[in-house]
């Protein structure tokens, strides 16, 4: 009976060691505990998930109240183009497989072979007694694991606040097809020294070309970007009147490519080429070389 009773204290000992919750470092804890219907109002980015390091789970969290995730999404607003929102979302279920995937302890550091990448921590905020950044466990690659990704996945969730950040993409893009913003190429290229002049007048665009049509402004590092202002299809009979003023474009060298404020694009169709007009400068531009745009070009190109 003494060996009998030995086996069952062992058994007892092991179903208790595996419903634990094993952390970083060889600790194990009961997993914390949740409320059992998370209310979620009106919160802030910042109170939601406020500026502070990702931990792993810790020990003694308490009871888990609610939690939060913070994600950047791009939604389409009828009538007003794309959008960048920033969207607090509430947990509302698979809270506990989440936390029992995220208790799990970080893998030793692998002397194998890595992704030179970095790795989003995947990073759930606990609210409780206390808020707390909670990060995935990971591997020997510092990469989060599988387990932890597949139950982040998982949870349900609701959006609680939704704020527009900065529009992305004008209607105007969208509805004609032109790049919201596009390098100023004729500048870049000029820079450059190129591109190389082989031949001695621009190519004709070809049907189906569109004509979106750029202000230049300057980026964050002051690089020269062309930021659309207008669009619009080309009827066959203008495209012919393109190609006709192109044909008379001239090799000049003396024309700069720097002295424009607006451009046109001429986006042209399947195996087309990109054809570049500045509108208050005197530049033409293809791959194939540039040239000095005559005025009917660009009177035929302005928007």
């Amino acid at each position: 009976m003494g060996m009998r009773a030995a086996v069952l204290r062992t058994l007892v000992v092991a179903l208790l060691a595996g419903c634990a919750h094993p952390v970083a470092h060889g600790v194990t804890v009961a997993p914390p505990s949740i409320a059992a219907a998370p209310s979620y109002g009106p919160i802030s980015e910042a109170e939601a998930c406020p500026r502070t390091t990702a931990v792993h789970l810790p020990a003694g969290l308490g009871l888990v109240t609610g939690a939060y995730l913070c994600v950047q999404q791009f939604r389409t607003v009828a009538g007003d183009g794309e959008w960048e929102y920033a969207v607090v979302q509430g947990v509302t279920s698979g809270l506990d497989a989440l936390l029992r995937a995220y208790g799990m302890p970080d893998a030793e550091p692998t002397d194998g072979a890595c992704d030179a990448i970095g790795y989003v921590p995947r990073v759930v905020f606990l609210h409780g007694s206390r808020t707390v950044a909670v990060r995935a466990p990971t591997d020997g690659c510092g990469k989060p694991t599988a387990a932890a990704a597949r139950a982040l996945a998982a949870l349900g969730t609701v959006d609680v606040t939704t704020t527009k950040v900065r529009r992305v993409t004008s209607q105007l893009s969208i509805t004609s097809g032109c790049p919201e913003q596009y390098k100023d190429m004729l500048a870049i290229e000029e820079g450059f020294g190129g591109p190389k002049q082989v031949s001695s007048a621009p190519r004709p665009v070809g049907p189906g070309a569109e004509l979106c049509v750029y202000t230049v402004a300057h980026d964050a590092r002051g690089a020269r970007l062309g930021q659309l202002s207008a669009a619009r299809r080309l009827t066959p009979a203008q495209l012919v009147q393109i190609d006709r003023a192109l044909s008379t474009a001239t090799v000049d060298h003396s024309c700069s490519r720097h002295q424009h404020t607006r451009f046109a694009l001429l986006q042209a169709g399947a195996g087309g080429p990109q054809t570049l007009v500045a509108l208050d400068g005197c530049a033409v531009q293809q791959d194939g070389g540039w040239w000095r745009a005559p005025d009917r070009l660009r009177a035929l190109v302005a928007a």
